[in-house]
């Protein structure tokens, strides 16, 4: 933008205005890819229910409380993971809502699995 002439960057929106209908335009994609229903509140604290529309892809809830352990996935990735060669985790401590102290990720190739049950 640096390059382009004062009287184009004049005529050019805001930053603020621009990144307030992108939101507007993200969350208008995501509750028509729910249903038109928008996603739950944050929760504030540990004992929060799980809402009944995202029952389906929590495979394991230890249940309320400090240790509180989460699993979500679906059973055809489930399925990927037994069957994978190798598996690489990570741990991600610093971008996760503040309820959850640690989020795991564990990634597997496809290319094993597709082969696998080939």
């Amino acid at each position: 933008m640096s390059e382009l002439p004062d009287d184009t960057l004049m005529a050019l929106p805001r930053r603020a205005t621009v990144s307030k209908a992108l939101r507007r335009h993200r969350k208008k994609v995501t509750d028509a890819a729910n249903g038109d229903t928008p996603l739950p509140a944050i929760p504030k604290d540990l004992l929060f229910d799980i809402p009944e529309s995202f029952a389906d892809i929590v495979v394991f809830d230890s249940g309320p409380g400090d240790n509180r352990l989460i699993l979500i996935s679906c059973h055809e990735l489930l399925d990927g993971l037994a069957r994978a060669l190798m598996w690489l985790a990570d741990g991600i401590f610093k971008v996760v809502s503040s309820v959850f102290f640690q989020l795991y990720i564990i990634h597997f190739s496809i290319c094993d699995y597709l082969s696998a049950i080939k």
